[in-house]
């Protein structure tokens, strides 16, 4: 009996429509699989959704077939491409590649050739007669290079051109931009020739004996490339010629935490107040049914404490765990309280990783080998089987929401996605967004609440309340009325000297980079603007900009005002350099450092300026 596929194209053709495909005899199709399908005069590629056994539509085309064995999705992470579609109208094939591997999606590129000889045709247009002369030097070209090259009116030229039988068009796919990793390794050859060893053991050759002996001891394959850096290229190419040692591709797993060491922690005794939120969120775990709770608490009252215990009671039951954060610069915290609990199970998702290292994350997580993956946004759509948590710290954060196409919420998406599995929702945060505090307090939420922060006491692993900080808060038109014009309030500065002088550190925050929030005529009042997006340009004095950051446009610092031509230019506001350059003016001789996107852009750079503050390096951030 035929079965059909409704799919969804790679195509702009509406936010939530399928296309029905005819399955061959002979292809194994099911929910998930990534095929090719055609499409037009084109082969695109599709996610299966649905199969069924009749089919909406006559006269339908069949799939040309499928890119791999097993299907990539899973019955949930379709529901949920369904679920964002709908909710946001947003593409189903991009809602569907939100849970791919990064550089799965495959590119279909329609080359065109000739099928007949230019000479031979009369009745051609100026743009036909350039595509057929183009093609006449050439075995094939590639349709956009084509465009490109012959522009304009090509495309409709092709079209008619292929119409007529002049041209002919094939479809080839792209590799995939991101593949398993195989380096070349040696492994003795078995069964390996006993005479032979015993003549190179004996020889006088010292590198390929030691080489021999080394592998003999390691009984494993050794990486070539590690093999002729210690041994020498000499001697590797010895045993293999003598067909003792032979070469084979081994993957090697980018594990984004590959030789950091996180010592293992004791798990503090709990407060009432924590004990009473575990145990409720313990129940509720049990019970394998979803539910949402909030987790209320002041800053420093222990949340994170509750998450691990959380996580520790589901992966006692055989489940798995999603913990998201809302910025990368929190991730680093959070992974190593998590790595230190749970030594092994941890995993990564965000875009701070290479696209190999979330490849191989992406397929390790899918096939179990972690009990929980940690994140941005994006860690919502890690493949984690057996889920059954999902954490969002800081839930009310804007961060979650992803602003390019497709646009989602992420801790809307989390909570669907709970809902599909069965898994509790834990979402903490000091300051609850409104709706998920009306919500709580109307009962669609289950509220439990920290409302004290904890101090560590005497005793080891203990905890005790600790009081709120004190604040004050500072009128600045006052200071500069009594001719303080310094950009630190006088409460601040002896604030800071008083930390300094004690051997502490000082940590200061500005909600933005650069060192001024605008240029300004003195004149005429002209502010200087992107001429992108008219948005305001800031000062970046390190290197001697004006940056646009919502384009990235730069450009240099105008001599000039563009509008009157006066030299009178201003620079105003503050920016996180500016803030490093006056306290190191002020407080000669301390350590600076600087914590921002201009100074995070590097592989690697938060971990560092933390590890670096938390050790001493510095006095003030």
């Amino acid at each position: 009996m035929m079965k059909y596929a409704e799919v969804a194209v790679d195509a702009p053709t509406g936010y939530s429509r399928t296309f029905t495909y005819s399955i061959p005899t002979g292809l194994d199709i099911s929910p998930g699989h990534v095929v090719q399908v055609p499409f037009g005069p084109r082969v695109l590629p599709g996610v299966v959704f649905r199969l069924s056994d009749e089919s909406p539509v006559q006269g339908t085309r069949p799939i040309t077939g499928a890119s791999r064995e097993q299907p990539l999705l899973s019955p949930v992470h379709l529901d949920l491409a369904e679920w964002i579609s709908d909710h946001y109208m947003a593409s189903l094939l991009e809602c569907a590649a939100l849970m791919m591997p990064p550089g799965i999606r495959e590119r279909s590129l329609i080359h065109y050739s000739l099928t007949a000889s230019p000479a031979s045709e009369q009745r051609l247009s100026p743009a036909q007669r350039r595509v057929m002369d183009f093609l006449a030097s050439r075995t094939k070209a590639e349709r956009g290079y084509l465009i490109r090259a012959l522009w304009p009116k090509v495309d409709s030229a092709l079209v008619s051109l292929a119409r007529r039988g002049l041209i002919e068009a094939s479809t080839e796919w792209r590799k995939p931009t991101v593949r398993p990793r195989y380096v070349t390794h040696l492994e003795l050859s078995a069964p390996a020739d006993v005479e032979e060893v015993a003549a190179v053991l004996n020889s006088r050759a010292v590198k390929r004996v030691a080489l021999l002996r080394h592998m003999l001891e390691l009984r494993e394959p050794l990486a070539r490339a590690e093999a002729v850096k210690e041994f020498g290229t000499s001697a590797v190419g010895g045993l293999e010629k003598k067909g003792l040692v032979r070469r084979i591709d081994v993957q090697v797993e980018r594990d984004p935490l590959r030789g950091r060491v996180y010592p293992p922690d004791d798990p503090p005794v709990l407060t009432p107040q924590q004990q009473q939120c575990v145990n409720a969120i313990e129940r509720a775990i049990d019970g394998q049914s979803s539910q949402v709770f909030l987790l209320h608490g002041v800053t420093g009252s222990g949340k994170t404490e509750v998450y691990l215990r959380a996580l520790a009671h589901a992966m006692s039951r055989g489940k798995r765990g999603i913990v998201m954060a809302p910025e990368l610069s929190l991730t680093p915290q959070t992974i190593e309280r998590f790595s230190r609990r749970f030594p092994g199970q941890v995993a990564v998702q965000h875009s701070g990783l290479s696209a190999g290292e979330r490849f191989d994350q992406w397929w390790r997580i899918k096939g179990g080998e972690y009990g929980v993956t940690i994140g941005a946004r994006s860690a919502v759509f890690a493949p984690q089987p057996d889920l059954g948590l999902i954490v969002i710290d800081e839930e009310h954060e804007p961060t979650y929401k992803q602003d390019d196409a497709p646009r989602y919420h992420a801790r809307d998406a989390a909570l669907k996605l709970a809902e599909l599995t069965g898994a509790v929702v834990i979402l903490g945060t000091a300051t609850p967004d409104v709706v998920t505090y009306t919500r709580a307090l109307n009962g669609r939420y289950r509220l439990i609440e920290l409302p004290d922060r904890i101090s560590t006491g005497a005793a080891p692993h203990t905890n005790g309340a600790r009081s709120m900080p004190s604040v004050e808060v500072v009128d600045l038109r006052r200071e500069l009325e009594e001719g303080n014009r310094s950009i630190f309030s006088r409460a601040l500065s002896h604030g800071i000297e008083r930390a300094l002088g004690a051997g502490e550190q000082v940590m200061l925050y500005l909600n933005r980079r650069g060192s001024g929030s605008m240029v300004q005529c003195r004149d005429c009042g002209h502010v200087m603007r992107c001429s992108r997006c008219d948005f305001t340009l800031t000062h970046h004095a390190q290197a001697g900009k004006l940056l646009c950051h919502r384009c990235n446009h730069r450009r240099n610092p105008p001599a000039h005002c563009p509008r009157c031509r006066s030299r009178q230019i201003r620079y105003l506001g503050l920016g996180t350099q500016r803030v490093v350059e006056e306290l190191e003016k002020e407080y000669p001789g301390i350590t600076t450092l600087r914590w921002d996107r201009d100074a995070t852009s590097a592989r690697g750079s938060h971990e560092r300026i933390m590890e670096a503050f938390l050790s001493g390096e510095a006095q003030a951030l």
